[in-house]
């Protein structure tokens, strides 16, 4: 699947998920917090598809060829939770410089409760979100990777094109669905 298809379909994945969590919570996530939380989303997706594919990729014949460095279930979760524990304690530091113009460490840990809330959520959709860019290469001509007998096979459900348009437009389209149903329920 092309980059973006990723980008748009685990941005609309952890918006869906993180909406469906937090229904849990006593009161609803105010709105003055939701443009924070999708522009967190939005890093944690690119940086996680980025990073899958630079980490995975390699040159093969010419070619770009996936390796299962990163291109199997259990490695893409756990990379995408790394990059997730990553943001999340970075963040902390960057809205306390956007709120105050300073920031403190002192200031990092005084942040609202729900912004709170959100961080703990944070690994699990950081593992959704490579768990998704997963789930969309399974779906390409090669597949991604699975250890049977002790030896990487390829496991692919459909044999769609890297660059087909049917394809990414349908992972697309289902991110844009996600991404729509998850903020509304926030709001």
């Amino acid at each position: 699947m092309k980059l973006y298809a990723h980008y748009v379909f685990s941005l609309g994945l952890t918006v869906a998920l993180f909406s469906a969590l937090s229904s849990a919570l006593a009161s609803p996530f105010p709105q003055e917090l939701l443009i924070p939380a999708l522009v967190m989303l939005l890093v944690l997706s690119i940086l996680t598809n980025r990073l899958i594919d630079f980490l995975g990729h390699e040159l093969r014949g010419g070619y770009v060829s996936r390796s299962p460095r990163t291109h199997t279930w259990a490695r893409a979760g756990i990379l995408g939770t790394v990059i997730a524990c990553a943001v999340a304690v970075a963040f902390p530091l960057l809205y306390a410089a956007m709120i105050n113009g300073d920031a403190t460490i002192h200031d990092a840990f005084v942040l609202p409760y729900y912004l709170k809330i959100f961080l703990a959520y944070f690994p699990f959709l950081g593992f959704m979100g490579g768990e998704a860019h997963v789930f969309l290469d399974a779906f390409t001509e090669r597949g991604v990777f699975r250890k049977r007998r002790g030896k990487w096979q390829r496991q692919a459900w459909a044999h769609f094109g890297y660059d087909s348009p049917v394809a990414n437009g349908i992972a697309s389209v289902a991110g844009v669905v996600m991404l729509a149903v998850g903020v509304i329920y926030l709001l």
